[in-house]
């Protein structure tokens, strides 16, 4: 179950590079001249109020903070993941899931609420190894 959960968060994490990376790629390389004629008017039907600058530079904001998310991600996942194979510190594995998890429901506002579930859940699964670990030690 260790493995499931090991190469699951690292399956987990791949989906949202694909995803949320592909996205946060192609908002920061258009130019404005671009995004006015492919993006500006799917954007400008969600929210009127903006004009082309506003709205371009919210969509600009929101790819920095797709990108940032995906960092802190890995590094996290890397963490949770290198102490979950060692089988020590899962208290700390545990934190760095919790912390995987909150990062990409934030960072991505929501859009990957299922990826951030899994990490929830490897996160209860080291709760539930920790648990089992303290009950060996108390026999």
């Amino acid at each position: 179950m260790k493995r499931f959960f090991f190469w699951g968060n690292i399956i987990n994490w791949t989906i949202m590079l694909i995803l949320i990376g592909s996205v946060a790629s192609i908002f920061n390389q258009q130019t404005i001249e671009t995004y006015e004629k492919t993006l500006f008017p799917f954007f400008n039907q969600i929210n009127e109020t903006l004009t082309l600058k506003e709205s371009f530079e919210s969509v600009k904001a929101m790819a920095v903070t797709f990108a940032i998310a995906l960092i802190l991600t890995l590094i996290f996942l890397m963490i949770g993941n290198y102490l979950l194979s060692r089988d020590r510190y899962l208290l700390v594995a545990m934190s760095a899931f919790l912390l995987c998890g909150v990062i990409t429901f934030i960072g991505t506002q929501g859009i990957l609420s299922i990826n951030a579930l899994f990490f929830w859940m490897s996160m209860g699964f080291c709760l539930y190894r920790r648990n089992i670990q303290l009950e060996d030690v108390e026999k």
